[in-house]
């Protein structure tokens, strides 16, 4: 299927992400961006640049529909509102960031504290303390209508990878506009101090349901087989899982141990996140009774039941 008319892409810079963040230009009788990327200045300047190539700019933007607070998606928001007086629309468990996105970094050393890890901000994370605050216009919940004209859009609440992550819907042409529930290529962090493995599991099972023709991700191309793409990453969940009970079949195992052996290789980026992200797979065993965990002089293990 192909991308409907009305649906500009527009791929924008991110410390850390290599392939960028992607936003959306609904250009229709109400011009509205979904997402805004991180609200540098090279962003800001592509982002201005790339509504310029369609015919619009930044004060013709009447609506932002963000999927989620996280810096990469957010952070352009303030920019766009006082430049043009745009409707800021986001879920209720998402709006505290906006309103205050150094309160990001806090959750964030909370959570690496609680894990026992050193937290070091970089690249990702250390734009928050730059971001501007931006009182949202509009609360949205699971079922909402957005009308942008002749495009309506339902919105789909899909917690896991945040708490109040959305999904934008439009049942006519049968196009998802997926955030960071569903992305192109590769995998979706799941992990402190936002993420939530088996709601997100249950997110993406949810979204298996619907008549999704073609999924336009914020990271990778565009999916044009959703389902065959959402069980490709339920089937990447299952086999982190099934490694890391082998792991743990061998005896009790630290974090460090399990993650190292997990990621080993993977990416520069993982030494950390990947460390949150197995932290999150071990507490999900742990509720399903699967493995236990133990404390000993001040470490954790984790082993099987």
């Amino acid at each position: 299927m192909e991308v409907p008319p009305y649906v500009e892409t527009i791929t924008l810079p991110y410390p850390y992400i290599p392939e960028g963040v992607k936003a959306y230009l609904i250009d229709d009788d109400r011009p509205t961006l979904i997402d805004t990327g991180g609200g540098g200045a090279e962003s800001l300047r592509i982002l201005g640049q790339a509504l310029a190539e369609h015919g619009s700019k930044v004060e013709d933007v009447e609506v932002v529909l963000n999927t989620h607070a996280h810096p990469d998606h957010f952070g352009g928001d303030f920019y766009v509102k006082q430049a043009s007086g745009a409707r800021v629309l986001i879920h209720s468990l998402e709006a505290p960031v906006l309103r205050d996105p150094g309160s990001m970094l806090e959750r964030w050393r909370r959570a690496y504290s609680e894990a026992g890890l050193q937290f070091a901000p970089r690249g990702y994370l250390d734009v928050l303390g730059s971001m501007r605050a931006v009182e949202p216009d509009r609360i949205l919940s699971d079922g909402d209508r957005v009308e942008l004209g002749s495009v309506e859009l339902r919105v789909i609440h899909t917690p896991g990878h945040s708490p109040g992550h959305l999904c934008f819907f439009d049942e006519d042409a049968g196009v998802l506009f997926s955030g960071d529930q569903v992305i192109g290529s590769g995998s979706v962090y799941i992990g402190g101090p936002d993420g939530d493995l088996p709601l997100y599991l249950e997110s993406l099972e949810r979204l298996l349901e619907m008549k999704i023709e073609l999924v336009l991700p914020a990271h990778g191309p565009p999916v044009g087989d959703p389902r065959r793409r959402i069980r490709e990453m339920l089937r990447h969940e299952e086999e982190r899982e099934e490694r890391i009970l082998r792991i743990l079949d061998e005896g009790p195992r630290d974090l460090h141990y399990v993650a190292e052996a997990v990621y080993a290789g993977e990416s520069e980026v993982l030494p950390i996140l990947g460390k949150m992200a197995t932290l999150e797979r071990l507490r999900k065993l742990v509720q399903e009774g699967k493995a236990e965990s133990a404390t000993h002089n001040g470490g954790t293990t984790f082993s099987l039941v």
